[in-house]
């Protein structure tokens, strides 16, 4: 699960840069889609179930995205 926020000037598109080397890495397909977490897409289809997901927030920098998802059930979840 990667996290960004669309306003963050000092890492324009590094959320996004960084889930698609997830998705390659994780052999997902390119074509990502709607997930069930609020404001994430999903990389459908990746190896051995793996899961790999792109949340992108408002806010800048300096606000900490996420309250819109709780990565912790994410992660429990996966166990």
């Amino acid at each position: 699960m990667v996290m960004h926020n669309k306003g963050d000037a000092h890492f324009p598109g590094y959320g996004k840069e960084v889930a698609d080397w997830w998705g390659r890495c994780n052999q997902c397909s390119v074509i990502t889609r709607k997930s069930n977490y609020t404001g994430c897409l999903e990389y459908p289809d990746c190896t051995q179930g793996v899961e790999t997901i792109f949340c992108e927030f408002d806010g800048g920098h300096l606000y900490w995205p996420g309250k819109e998802v709780d990565p912790v059930e994410f992660f429990f979840r996966l166990l």
